[in-house]
């Protein structure tokens, strides 16, 4: 058996006809990388690693094997009063003792040896690699690598969500410094050909309760969005809501309806139309139609349902003398609501 300080080995190298004999002992200077094909290194590269996992593994079942046997030996000798006896169990658990020295060196001495044979190869195991974080390691033909996680990017030691993943404002600060304060929030999206368009729509309380809307579109992952625009003009904008619909051969529309007070006001909707066939870079322009009426004491929030070709639902709370009803209204999109129950 040769000696603890230094290991053979023979190596065969497959793409080739030549077999390698090499001899690794400790403190040697690192052998030069061996040229050698990928699928050669790649299966010797897994053979290594599975070689490593079981040293590594049975060094620590040994270790607590041999920890528990000593644990064992120790009660025992405590309650033993025969000097034979104890002379016997002494000897045991030096013997004990000097076999797990003994076992973590062999363990030690394959784990050397698995280092050794990667430094002759040129290659490095996922053992041997600590990536960062929401990365994994993966073998590939140019050995064990850290790569990233899927909805990641970096160099496998630093790996973030991509910069489009990156929370940004929505709104930012007016003339004066003065910060627009959202209220009663609204989100829709209308898919536009593989793209999405994204429309908010809330209650500005820095401009007395008056109702903003933002459009946006969605490209390669990219969120790109139109200046804030009003869509209440002199009226506030309590509980807005807001859809887009469209149809084959016509500009895609948004829809929204709001109530003019808080409690019990007239409720309203107003149509606008989405981009400009003639200017270019114009396509989240908005046009709008004239707001109209389509309830004098509404009393709760509108809800809008989109359906096809440009028609959509609203459904509402009404107050009629005294008594509360629930109304809902058909309409399209570029004509007068025509149809309500």
């Amino acid at each position: 058996m040769p000696h603890a300080g230094s290991m053979w080995c023979w190596l065969a190298v497959v793409s080739g006809t030549t077999l390698l004999q090499t001899k690794v002992k400790e403190g040697a200077a690192p052998i030069a990388s061996l040229p050698v094909s990928g699928d050669d290194v790649k299966y010797l590269d897994g053979v290594l690693s599975k070689f490593q996992n079981f040293a590594q593994a049975n060094g620590v079942l040994t270790k607590k094997r041999h920890d528990a046997q000593q644990e064992k030996l120790r009660g025992l000798l405590a309650g033993v009063h025969e000097q034979d006896a104890q002379l016997a169990l002494q000897q045991a658990v030096m013997s004990n003792g000097e076999a797990e020295v003994e076992a973590s060196a062999i363990f030690g001495e394959m784990s050397r040896f698995i280092g050794s044979m990667r430094s002759i190869l040129g290659r490095q195991g996922c053992g041997d690699l600590q990536c960062g974080a929401n990365a994994v390691c993966s073998r590939t033909t140019r050995g064990a690598e850290c790569v990233c996680s899927e909805g990641y990017e970096g160099d496998g030691k630093s790996c973030t969500a991509p910069a489009a993943f990156a929370p940004t404002h929505l709104l930012h600060g007016g003339p004066h410094g003065r910060q627009p304060q959202a209220a009663e929030v609204r989100l829709a999206e209308l898919k536009t050909d593989g793209n999405s368009m994204i429309m908010c729509v809330f209650r500005d309380l820095s401009k007395k309760n008056r109702g903003m809307v933002k459009v946006g579109k969605t490209f390669n992952l990219e969120l790109t969005w139109a200046p804030l625009e009003k869509f209440s003009g002199g009226t506030e904008a309590w509980n807005p809501d807001i859809v887009g619909v469209r149809e084959p051969g016509k500009p895609n529309r948004v829809v929204i309806t709001w109530r003019d007070q808080d409690v019990g006001g007239t409720g309203w909707i107003r149509v606008a139309s989405v981009g400009h066939p003639t200017i270019r870079g114009a396509d989240l322009a908005l046009t709008w139609g004239k707001p109209q009426a389509f309830e004098k004491k509404q009393q709760k929030r509108a809800v809008l349902l989109a359906l096809p070709y440009s028609r959509f639902l609203i459904f509402y709370e009404g107050h009629d003398g005294g008594a509360s009803f629930g109304g809902v209204m058909m309409a399209r999109g570029d004509q007068a609501v025509y149809g309500t129950s």
